[in-house]
């Protein structure tokens, strides 16, 4: 029996076979048996990130594996992928991967890999856990927050250079002295 995991992986290879054609969010709704509108909510609350964004990253990621493997030219990355000029391209690419298309032609840097999703069930629970319930008397808790993210991957990006920036600054024993009982720890 098919679940709409299977029907969601189905939908994921049909874009990975179309990243160079125009894919239609009607026709991407068809073949999930929902309206554009209810596919669009569904693959967002599942994935984590919208259909658009995620096309959007999958053919920046493609186009630069396709930079590096097949010296192929920007102008015709730019059109095969949807876009309507060079430049345009140049901009979205810059903005996802941190270089330009010509930097990376040039130099040896890093660029994002935006691998293609895999939908899979998996529940959890079925196993017993042993446990204890303590009484304690009221404790702190200190730290320091960082409002961010998980759009776009900020999140991955943002978190561990606030973390260094933390313990840099010399922080941590301010923080661990506003702790009232053990175990003390960040």
């Amino acid at each position: 029996m098919k679940n709409w995991f299977d029907s969601l992986n189905e939908l994921v290879l049909f874009i990975e076979n179309n990243l160079e054609e125009e894919i239609s969010y009607d026709e991407l709704g068809k073949r999930m048996g929902y309206s554009t509108y209810h596919l669009q909510r569904l693959f967002l609350m599942v994935a984590g990130v919208s259909l658009s964004e995620y096309i959007r990253c999958r053919r920046l990621s493609k186009a630069a594996q396709e930079l590096i493997s097949q010296n192929s030219k920007i102008t015709d990355l730019a059109y095969n992928y949807g876009y309507s000029s060079p430049t345009s391209f140049n901009r979205a690419f810059k903005a996802f991967h941190g270089v330009t298309p010509k930097e990376l032609k040039k130099n040896s840097v890093l660029i994002k890999a935006y691998p293609p999703l895999s939908f899979e069930l998996s529940i959890k629970g079925a196993n017993s856990l042993d446990y204890r319930i303590v009484h304690t008397e009221a404790f702190k808790i200190a730290g320091k927050k960082l409002p961010t993210t998980m759009e776009n991957g900020a999140s991955y990006r943002e978190l561990p250079a606030f973390w260094q920036q933390v313990q840099q600054s010399g922080e941590i024993p301010d923080i661990l002295a506003l702790m009232n009982t053990e175990p003390l720890g960040c």
